[in-house]
């Protein structure tokens, strides 16, 4: 005899209220579940706690329009109805982490996932050279489009909606891209990071994530008008233009300050304004254009900080 009918997988439940809410939420989910006859596996679900949240909305006190079964079975259980310490799905207790994955995607604050993204780039990376004889490499061109078909795809998956500070790009240029490279030229330790990247003909990981995050941000407008994804976007767009001044964070807002970067702004809104999305091609050409022109520019001018790079800065002026 079959007991479930169905299975629930990668089910978020997004609260953005006064936390003593959340174990009835999590209450009604377990009805739910009941009901319809479908299961969540207790033991792989996770809590986060977003820290800027919990600031935001104290504990209070629930009052009316809570249900009072799923207050006292929480109670019941050692939980505080309005505390963020013990919440339960059904009998099981969640437990509460910094960062969990969800469809490859970390979400949270997980300060060792950028390593663990680095180390399985690095694995891809080993795998391929793996492919050379011996004691030898292989050859650079070859070497240079396997490492951003495979390394680069599974080292950064996701990495359009990423919460990245400063330091993850540093972490993810100098500890991967750069190191990578140099292993790819078969370059010894001490040859300048900005000589290395350019005979390979390669952007920065820096404007590869804008590149990425642009690119992205294609794919959500030129979704349907009615799409709910699209209509948010637009919205977050539109509230972050208009209100400049303010600290906006979050994946539009990223995506919204590489247009701004490199201005590119004009051609979105106008796009927004006509409601005439171009073509994935023509718009790839217009980012690729504009990356490319933007890393030029910065390689230049950081060349100029190298004197042992005196032979590479007088070609780039002559260029």
């Amino acid at each position: 005899m079959c007991h479930y009918v169905c299975q629930a997988d990668d089910v978020a439940l997004v609260h953005n209220m006064f936390p003593g809410c959340i174990q009835t939420n999590l209450d009604i989910v377990h009805h739910h579940n009941k009901k319809w006859r479908y299961a969540h596996n207790s033991s792989k679900c996770k809590l986060i706690m977003f820290e800027s949240a919990v600031k935001r909305n104290p504990p209070i006190t629930l009052s009316g329009g809570v249900n009072n079964e799923c207050r006292n079975s929480h109670t019941q259980r050692g939980g505080d109805v309005n505390g963020l310490d013990t919440v339960y799905l059904g009998d099981v207790a969640l437990e509460c982490v910094p960062g969990e994955k969800h469809m490859g995607v970390i979400l949270g604050t997980d300060v060792s996932f950028i390593d663990k993204r680095i180390m399985k780039g690095k694995r891809a990376t080993a795998a391929m050279q793996s492919l050379a004889c011996s004691g030898s490499l292989l050859n650079p061109s070859i070497a240079s489009r396997l490492y951003w078909t495979i390394s680069m795809s599974t080292m950064l998956y996701g990495v359009e909606v990423w919460d990245l500070t400063n330091g993850d790009i540093k972490k993810l240029d100098l500890k991967a891209h750069v190191q990578m490279a140099r292993n790819t030229q078969g370059l010894p330790g001490f040859v300048a990071d900005v000589a290395v990247l350019a005979p390979l003909g390669w952007v920065s990981i820096q404007g590869y994530i804008d590149r990425r995050r642009l690119l992205f941000l294609w794919s959500i407008l030129h979704l349907d008008v009615f799409c709910i994804y699209k209509q948010l976007c637009i919205y977050r767009l539109m509230q972050i233009r208009n209100n400049s001044s303010r600290y906006h964070s979050g994946p539009i807002s990223d995506m919204y300050h590489a247009c701004v970067k490199y201005e590119l702004c004009d051609a979105v809104f106008e796009m927004l304004s006509s409601g005439t999305i171009p073509s994935r091609g023509v718009w790839k050409g217009i980012v690729s254009r504009k990356v490319m022109e933007h890393e030029h520019a910065l390689w230049r001018l950081q060349v100029q900080m190298y004197s042992s790079l005196s032979v590479i800065h007088t070609w780039s002026l002559m260029d």
